[in-house]
């Protein structure tokens, strides 16, 4: 399968076009609008790339979509007759009532194919585990590429990957979040710590401080969840 499909150009034009109002909204022109968009699209390329090259250590690839859903609520009758535009009604209403100050960025998610290589294995089930590796490996690139951008100056870009990833971490519906945390409570424990501790010290302390204090603070978290809660 290829790096890009048709479909999955589209998806993150729009993804991106979406993002970069969200980004620019208190300060929005025509111009602002295009430059945070073209920030949004290195953004959501890191995350694209992420996932598909943890898709292949396992196999798989993967398809990027617009985060939708089909059902609003439990019961067979709670069913949207088309697919609800999470992707665009969570982000615009989030920042029109807060006035901007509330950025949503999590309107992306993907779907799992296996690879011919994989069906041939004799254990070529996914497991929800496999399927959290994968959500939590396309948001640590996005991580990295946040650690990489803080070191060279772009203190807006390592930000920004953050908020990304820090959005895509609830876990509801079909984003990132929901498949790390029905994977791995462990998992989606330590990528939320990871990201919040990071994201409120990257413009605060030295990239070497912010890195030990987020990883430190996100083994003791897990600590304190399998000891009270997992091994209760």
């Amino acid at each position: 399968m290829s790096f890009f499909s048709k479909n999955e150009v589209v998806v993150l034009a729009i993804a991106s076009l979406t993002l970069g109002y969200v980004l620019a909204f208190n300060q929005l022109t025509w111009l602002s609008w295009l430059l945070f968009s073209g920030t949004a699209l290195l953004i959501v390329l890191i995350h694209h790339t992420g996932a598909k090259l943890s898709a292949s250590l396992l196999d798989c690839s993967i398809e990027t979509h617009l985060w939708t859903a089909k059902q609003f609520w439990i019961g067979p009758r709670s069913k949207f007759k088309k697919p609800f535009p999470f992707w665009l009604f969570i982000p615009l209403i989030l920042v029109w009532l807060s006035f901007g100050f509330i950025k949503w960025l999590g309107i992306i998610t993907f779907e799992i194919i296996p690879l011919p290589s994989r069906i041939k294995m004799r254990w070529k089930e996914l497991t929800e585990w496999h399927v959290a590796l994968i959500a939590a490996g396309s948001l640590a690139l996005n991580i990295i590429a946040a650690i990489i951008s803080k070191v060279l100056g772009f203190d807006s870009f390592a930000a920004f990957n953050l908020m990304f990833v820090l959005f895509s971490l609830p876990p509801i519906g079909s984003l990132d979040g929901g498949k790390i945390f029905f994977g791995s409570r462990l998992l989606w424990i330590f990528m939320v710590v990871l990201s919040v501790v990071m994201y409120l010290l990257i413009h605060a302390a030295s990239m070497t401080f912010t890195i030990f204090s987020a990883v430190i603070m996100a083994l003791f978290a897990l600590f304190l969840f399998y000891k009270f809660y997992e091994s209760a």
